[in-house]
């Protein structure tokens, strides 16, 4: 365990965060209707549906866990980082302005915009530690 630590530690939000994604798309994937309560007023309103959502963030999150299962076996892997996390920044921020406008028309507070905006800070940090990790890419 120690050993599989040690070795993602510098990428731990990019695994946290791409695996936030791929369970938001499981669960929105289940049965049922996830996105009918207040707090999703302004995904409906903006013509997001369940599907959509599930699917959006199914593909980011599982393109991004597999590039962080593949990542230094193939050199161009910091790159590929940097494209999911800058979507994984595209994605969070508009959840999380999503959550924001919501309260702010409908007065449906939740932990929402809190959360999400965390996490899209979160993926600026993976920016740049990708972009740190790209400075060692040669090009041929």
């Amino acid at each position: 365990m120690n050993h599989l630590l040690r070795d993602h530690r510098d990428r731990a939000l990019e695994w946290l965060s791409s695996i936030a994604m791929a369970t938001w798309a499981m669960i929105l994937a289940l049965p049922g209707d996830t996105i009918a309560t207040p707090n999703f007023q302004e995904f409906l309103a903006q013509g997001l549906s369940e599907d959509i959502l599930a699917w959006l963030f199914g593909a980011v999150g599982s393109f991004r866990l597999t590039v962080l299962i593949i990542n230094g076996k193939w050199p161009k892997t910091p790159f590929l980082r940097i494209m999911g996390a800058a979507s994984g920044f595209v994605m969070w921020s508009q959840v999380a302005g999503l959550f924001g406008v919501g309260f702010w028309f409908y007065g449906t507070a939740g932990t929402g915009f809190a959360i999400y905006s965390i996490l899209a800070l979160a993926e600026v940090f993976s920016i740049a530690w990708a972009a740190w990790d790209a400075r060692y890419y040669q090009r041929s």
